[in-house]
């Protein structure tokens, strides 16, 4: 017998079948199936306590039924839900792919990330758990540790540039899970992240208001290839003059690695831009040792004011996408939901204009 299933007594009336104007409830649906209307809760909300097969002939039944949730009691369980202070009763996982794993916590956007995250997951009774890959860590070992923990979420932040982890091999049937930004390429799920496009849109609109005319976007292939940036750059030339719009720049893996400014320099004396807006935070370090003076010679607004190395730009309000994140994965769980959906959904933040000095 399913754990979850307990017997009810047959009832002679069916009040769903008495007044079918009257809504559905979970006792309708439970009475039906001679069950426990808690039984019927736990399988529409998606707790695994039920098992698969029983949950598939509830879920059947309440919707041959015509069972609807009633908006207004949902509304009044979540307020009741969050309006007392919540006892930490589980985990969550924040799956860092960073060696050591601390130095995530340099970058100072992703630590707003972690900092939004684990005032949600507070909020909610959870604790956020850091996990981190590593040669004595394994993905495996990892796994182990989360079933005895009994850890139903995983939050996955951006990973090191240059770490190479074995995230392929998680198994995440058993895991809601959400990631920020689009960086684990190969991690198809439901992610987090700043409005990029927007936001590129709302840095090039607030530079050409302060003056400046032509204004160029320099990247780099990583930064081209996981992140949005560019589209928003090229979108919001469409509306400019031809003269207008600067083709955008990008730094070699090399050239970052080796401070190699050659190349940035003969695309400054080509396109001869006023201003450079970028999301490399070498960049205004480069600008400078090519003897550009800012804001005098050259204007200059960076896709982070947290880490871009400039105070112009963007601030992507990442303590935000770390609540949002959080949200999204306690969400998830409440209905059941995990393992890699087959839509992952984007919930995208806009970010905010900042004027620098």
């Amino acid at each position: 017998m399913d754990p979850a299933y307990v017997a009810m007594p047959p009832s002679s009336v069916d009040a769903s079948d008495s007044n079918p104007r009257r809504r559905v409830t979970l006792r309708d649906i439970a009475r039906r199936l001679k069950i426990s209307h808690v039984t019927v809760s736990y399988a529409l909300r998606g707790v695994q306590r039920v098992s698969p097969e029983l949950r598939k002939r509830i879920c059947d039944e309440a919707a041959r039924m015509g069972y609807r949730p009633d908006p207004m009691l949902q509304a009044l369980s979540s307020y009741r839900l969050t309006s007392r202070a919540k006892e930490v009763r589980a985990a969550l996982a924040w799956l860092c792919c960073w060696n050591p794993p601390e130095t995530m916590h340099t970058r100072k956007e992703f630590h707003a990330y972690w900092e939004g995250a684990k005032e949600v997951a507070e909020k909610h009774g959870y604790r956020l758990e850091p996990f981190a890959p590593s040669p004595r860590m394994s993905i495996a070992r990892i796994q182990q540790i989360m079933y005895a923990r009994n850890i139903k979420g995983v939050l996955v932040p951006p990973p090191q540039s240059t770490f190479s982890s074995a995230l392929g091999e998680f198994d995440w049937s058993r895991f809601a899970v959400v990631k920020f930004g689009h960086s684990h390429t190969s991690l198809r799920t439901s992610l987090v992240t700043s409005a990029h496009v927007y936001n590129a849109m709302l840095a090039m609109a607030k530079m050409a208001e302060r003056g400046y005319v032509r204004i160029g976007f320099v990247t780099s292939e990583y930064g081209r290839s996981h992140t949005l940036f560019l589209s928003g750059v090229l979108r919001a030339q469409v509306d400019l003059p031809r003269k207008c719009q600067v083709p955008h720049f990008c730094l070699s893996e090399a050239d970052i690695a080796g401070g190699n400014t050659d190349r940035l320099g003969v695309w400054l004396k080509k396109e001869r831009p006023d201003a450079v807006l970028t999301n490399m935070q070498e960049v205004p370090g480069m600008l400078r040792s090519l003897g550009l003076r800012i804001p005098r010679d050259l204007g200059l607004a960076v896709f982070s004011v947290h880490d871009g190395n400039a105070d112009a730009g963007i601030d992507q309000n990442p303590l935000e996408i770390g609540r949002a994140a959080c949200e999204t994965i306690i969400s998830l769980m409440l209905h059941g939901s995990t393992g890699i959906p087959a839509h992952p959904r984007e919930l995208l933040i806009e970010g905010s204009w900042v004027d620098g000095s």
